[in-house]
């Protein structure tokens, strides 16, 4: 249906003061040419840098593209047929450095980053990925964790349904599972890390900064905030806040829930954020939000992923109500 809407050019015809009412917040991970034998997460290579250069001109020819953290201050200039957008990236991978922020800069245009802040600069290959590529890397072989609650002979959707239970359990109960799964198969995180699955650094964060991008939060460690007791919550929460303003002395205002489905957050979690200082809070819902009636610590987004062609890119942006919400 997206390619009928956008080859008959009914993209094109999408009534601007209707879809002026909503703010589309798009979601990005990865911006990878080659995810070909990827030995980390593929599900998170949002586009190459082709389709992300694509994607961008019809973004800058169609929206109003700002900050998330300068939503307020676009939305009270009181300007209801102007489409407003928001570009985020979520975790910090360096490829943001190398390959999508050369094309924002190109085309004048904002982005919001989410940060881990304990991964700044570090080598260490982030729990999600590092899971992947040992089960990656060990098919075919039996693993059995935590007393056979997870059990099977290891094949190619495993590592999806690791990922599933480990966002489902407490987080000592993941942090434990990441440690039996290294001892099952003989794996030790790198020294030097993996240039596959790598952090950007504060000094390309500082200089992002200063060329018009956002830097909020995406915790200290990237854990599941749900599974977590208060004190460890509001340590991630407020620590990860202070150490994004303390090195690169701006106010971080925007924050991301890491595995932000409708299981990775609660009106609880919303309140912890809100209390921590933040004025916005993103979630990995689809769909899109309603400019006079945000609900701001519950933000939710357009995702992007390798599977969005060009034609589905443009229909769920020009229609949203039609086609964020489902795939």
């Amino acid at each position: 249906m997206s390619r009928l809407f956008h080859w008959s050019g009914l993209n094109a015809l999408s009534p601007l003061g209707e879809s002026g009412q909503y703010v589309r917040i798009l979601a990005y991970h990865r911006i990878v040419d080659d995810h070909a034998d990827f030995p980390f997460d593929e599900d998170l290579v949002s586009a190459s840098r082709d389709e992300f250069d694509k994607q961008l001109r019809f973004v800058k020819a169609n929206f109003t593209v700002v900050p998330l953290g300068e939503l307020d201050a676009a939305i009270q200039q009181d300007k209801p047929d102007e489409r407003l957008c928001v570009l985020t990236f979520d975790d910090g991978f360096d490829d943001f450095y190398s390959n999508a922020f050369p094309l924002l800069k190109a085309h004048d245009l904002p982005a919001t980053l989410f940060v881990a802040t304990d991964l700044i600069g570090s080598k260490e290959i982030i729990w999600f990925d590092w899971v992947v590529k040992m089960l990656k890397e060990n098919q075919g072989r039996l693993l059995s964790v935590n007393n056979g609650e997870f059990h099977e002979v290891v094949a190619k959707d495993t590592p999806r349904r690791m990922l599933d239970y480990l966002k489902a359990v407490p987080d000592h109960t993941r942090i434990e599972t990441i440690g039996a799964i290294e001892r099952a198969f003989g794996c030790a995180q790198p020294a030097d890390g993996h240039p596959g699955s790598r952090m950007m650094t504060w000094p390309m964060l500082q200089e992002m900064s200063l060329d018009g991008m956002e830097i909020g939060s995406h915790t200290c460690s990237h854990p599941l905030l749900r599974r977590l007791d208060h004190d460890s919550l509001m340590h991630e929460l407020l620590e990860s806040k202070r150490c994004i303003e303390r090195n690169l002395h701006v106010e971080c205002r925007s924050f991301a829930y890491p595995v932000g489905g409708s299981s990775g957050f609660s009106r609880e979690l919303m309140k912890s954020v809100a209390d921590a200082g933040y004025l916005y809070a993103c979630d990995y819902r689809g769909g899109v939000n309603y400019r006079h009636k945000l609900d701001r610590y519950a933000l939710r987004r357009i995702h992007v992923e390798r599977y969005v062609d060009y034609p589905y890119f443009c229909s769920r942006l020009c229609y949203p109500k039609l086609f964020s919400y489902f795939r």
